[in-house]
């Protein structure tokens, strides 16, 4: 199997950097549609659509894998949960799903769908769980995990916010 799959430390790293890297380019792009957006310029609803469904998809099933800077390539080895607590896991699965249902009510606000005023709730709501989550979590153990996690949701509530009042 390892003849398969070659596991090395390059791949590995290679791996971190691709999730952390395919999130910052789906912010980016979806920056750029925001921009051309308010400028009404056409096919910005397509950039905008497409950039944050990615991000819903990178939130949703590959959170976990983003949050603990576990490698795509290392869940195929079994060996990739082996160092993490469970209720690590529990909390990075929740937030993944919660800032999975922001990003949506975001997509839904920007582009005024029905029900966006009650998904933007569920999403503000659940956000700002995990937030305080994340905030006693971060008093109680000084790690690197709480605060990346802690900037994430900060940058997509300020965000929301900013829409929420134009």
């Amino acid at each position: 199997m390892d003849n398969i799959i070659n596991i090395s430390k390059d791949n590995i790293s290679k791996g971190k950097a691709l999730t952390s890297l395919l999130e910052k380019i789906c912010a980016g792009i979806f920056a750029v549609g925001f921009i051309f957006d308010m400028e009404h310029w056409k096919g910005a609803e397509i950039i905008v659509l497409f950039s944050m469904l990615l991000l819903t998809l990178l939130y949703f099933p590959f959170g976990i894998l983003l949050f603990n800077n576990i490698p795509f390539l290392k869940l195929f080895t079994g060996k990739a949960f082996q160092n993490i607590s469970p209720m690590r896991l529990a909390g990075s699965i929740l937030a993944g799903i919660s800032l999975s249902v922001f990003v949506t009510a975001i997509l839904f606000e920007i582009f005024h769908w029905k029900e966006h005023p009650l998904l933007l709730f569920a999403g503000t709501s659940s956000c700002g769980i995990s937030f305080l989550l994340i905030l006693y979590k971060n008093f109680q153990k000084k790690t690197n995990f709480y605060p990346l996690m802690f900037i994430r949701f900060a940058l997509w509530f300020i965000f929301a916010a900013l829409l929420f009042f134009r």
